[in-house]
């Protein structure tokens, strides 16, 4: 099996937003932190649709939002 070259180049620093006070302008993907009903905080990938969060996990709990600006690097 042969393995792709890519390189993926992480934000060095995220600016957070408290959401819902402000709310993504547009649908792509975003890091998003969480608290559960229970009280215990995680974090999640998601995108806002304009009224819903879209992730892996529960959504219902997002308390604040950052842009994932990844920078994908093929070398092949």
């Amino acid at each position: 099996m042969d393995k792709a070259n890519i390189k993926i180049v992480l934000p060095t620093s995220l600016e957070w937003f408290k959401y819902p006070d402000n709310e993504p302008a547009d649908d792509t993907l975003k890091l998003v932190i969480t608290k559960t009903k229970a009280g215990t905080y995680g974090w999640n990938r998601a995108w806002y649709d304009g009224k819903y969060w879209h992730g892996s996990g529960s959504m219902s709990g997002v308390l604040a939002w950052a842009d994932l600006n990844l920078e994908v690097i093929d070398e092949a």
